[in-house]
């Protein structure tokens, strides 16, 4: 298992499916966004995967990284996952999903084991 830990977030790749695991971000703003981006492509090395994105750490962010998160954050991927704990958080990323319209399919989860049902069929 490849795995890669950052300050802001843990990188690994299990069964196919890459793992994004926030960690506790206190001011998640643009340049979180750019670099976190930016680390996720080089652990990629080219490659595209279904990612499981666990924000369950995640408390807010600047509308300027979700909108970058959205499309260049979506590079290399095939699908995203969106794990979250609060019924609160689901409904903001809904609503990330709809406004901001990632260019791969993406769903929100309370479930990781569901998450991972839904990433299962994006595996090359």
């Amino acid at each position: 298992m490849d795995f890669l830990k950052h300050p802001y977030a843990d990188i690994y790749l299990e069964n196919g499916i890459l793992y994004f695991r926030y960690r506790l971000i206190s001011n998640f703003d643009l340049l979180v966004a750019q670099e976190l981006v930016s680390e996720r492509l080089r652990f990629q090395r080219e490659q595209s995967f279904p990612v499981l994105c666990d924000i369950r750490q995640v408390d807010k962010s600047s509308p300027e990284a979700r909108q970058y998160l959205a499309l260049e954050g979506s590079l290399l991927t095939t699908a995203v996952a969106y794990l979250v704990t609060s019924h609160y958080n689901e409904r903001l990323i809904r609503f990330f999903i709809q406004v901001n319209q990632p260019p791969v399919p993406s769903k929100v989860f309370t479930s990781e084991e569901a998450a991972l049902e839904f990433l299962s069929p994006f595996k090359e």
